[in-house]
């Protein structure tokens, strides 16, 4: 994002789609175990039933939480440059897989980004982010989602104060 931010292009580019490698990694290694919806001392029994070792069960849980933030964090950078080059449909593919994930602990904390949702906004695709805002409502228990739902049912960038 500080890449996207400061205009290198270039550079967000190449460690968005270094995040993706990531992910397609811990994908390849960990597969469905990835999407476990468990969480806490749940997800740490499962994780340690599985693999045998509180080694590998912590591995696997770093995994896990790893693969979430940064899917969700490479698909908002490489969504932001699509709709910076002029390629709306390709920013709304990012922007909804952004939201196929199992929160992780900084994403539950924190929420989603709303830096993409809000240039799709801007674009007029306000279905589409009501699509991905509706998406976190389905995973994430915070308030501040049903607040971003009805600004943007009311054609508002989420975050904007009401006039």
């Amino acid at each position: 994002m500080n890449a996207f931010r400061a205009g290198q292009d270039a550079k967000a580019i190449d460690a968005a789609r270094e995040l993706m490698q990531l992910v397609d990694d811990a994908r390849t290694r960990y597969g469905d175990r990835l999407d476990w919806s468990d969480e806490g001392p749940a997800l740490w029994r499962r994780a340690r039933e599985t693999t045998g070792s509180d080694d590998l069960a912590r591995e696997l849980t770093d995994a896990i939480s790893q693969h979430a933030y940064r899917k969700h964090w490479a698909h908002t950078v490489l969504g932001l440059l699509a709709c910076k080059s002029g390629d709306l449909n390709g920013a709304v593919g990012h922007l909804l897989a952004s939201a196929e994930i199992r929160p992780d602990y900084r994403l539950s904390s924190y929420g989603p980004s709303l830096d993409l949702l809000r240039e799709i906004c801007t674009s007029g695709q306000w279905e589409d982010g009501l699509e991905y805002l509706h998406r976190w409502e389905r995973m994430w228990g915070d308030l501040r989602v049903r607040d971003w739902i009805a600004a943007v049912n009311e054609r508002r960038l989420p975050g904007d104060d009401p006039e």
